[in-house]
C-alpha cells in the first residue's frame, strides 16, 4: 500500500519525484549483469503542457473522473501477477473514503511553459476532466467524455492548457524508461 497525495508539487519537465512508485518482483535479491532487477512505474503519468502565452499565470492543474473514480488516496498494488499492478484502495477493499476523486500539481508562483507531469492512478474512466487555474481566478477547462482506461507505466498526452480541441491520445504517449539496477561496478550504489 501507499498514499498518493490531492496535491502534488508542479516540477517543469518531470512529476513531483516523491511520488515515483517503481515495484520490482523477484525471487531472489542476488543480481548479476545477466540477471538485474527491474523496477516498473506502475503508475500513469498525465502530460500538462503550459503554453508561452501562459507563462508564470497559471497556479494550478487538477484533473478528476466526472462518475467518482479514484485517481489518488490510498492505492494498492498487487503484486501477484507476472507484473506489478496499482489499483485504488476502494478497488479490493470495501473502505472507498482512502481514495481521492481529484488531484492537482500546484504553484502558487506560476507555471513556467513548458511540460509538467501529474501522477495519477491507473484505472478505467467514464470521462476525465482537466481544469487549469491562473492567478487572475480564470478557469481553464477541458472534459474527454468517452470511456478509457489509464494503465501504469504510460505517459498520456492531456493537450495544452486553451487549445481547441481536446483528444486524449488513449495507448500513451511513451512508456516510462525508469529501470533501476542494483547492480554497483564502481562501488555508487544504484543508478538510473
Amino acid at each position: 500500500r501507499f498514499w498518493l497525495p490531492d496535491k502534488q508539487k508542479a516540477v517543469m519537465g518531470t512529476f513531483d519525484p516523491a511520488y515515483c512508485y517503481a515495484v520490482a518482483k523477484t525471487n531472489s535479491l542476488a543480481t548479476t549483469s545477466d540477471s538485474p532487477i527491474f523496477f516498473h512505474n506502475v503508475m500513469a503519468l498525465l502530460k500538462l503542457p503550459v503554453p508561452d502565452r501562459l507563462a508564470g499565470q497559471i497556479t494550478e492543474i487538477a484533473v478528476w473522473g466526472k462518475n467518482n473514480e479514484h485517481v489518488a488516496g490510498e492505492i494498492i498494488c498487487d503484486c501477484s501477477g507476472d507484473m506489478p499492478v496499482a489499483a485504488p484502495y476502494g478497488k479490493y477493499y470495501t473502505d472507498k473514503s482512502k481514495g481521492k476523486t481529484a488531484t492537482c500539481i500546484a504553484d502558487s508562483n506560476g507555471m513556467a511553459p513548458g511540460d509538467y507531469y501529474l501522477v495519477v492512478c491507473p484505472g478505467d474512466f467514464s470521462s476525465l476532466v482537466i481544469s487549469a487555474t491562473s492567478k487572475s481566478g480564470r478557469k481553464y477547462r477541458r472534459e474527454k467524455n468517452s470511456k478509457f482506461t489509464l494503465s501504469g507505466g504510460l505517459i498520456y498526452d492531456m493537450g495544452e492548457i486553451e487549445a481547441d480541441t481536446y483528444n486524449v491520445n488513449v495507448k500513451g504517449v511513451s512508456q516510462l524508461p525508469y529501470v533501476f539496477s542494483f547492480s554497483s561496478a564502481s562501488g555508487s550504489g544504484a543508478t538510473p
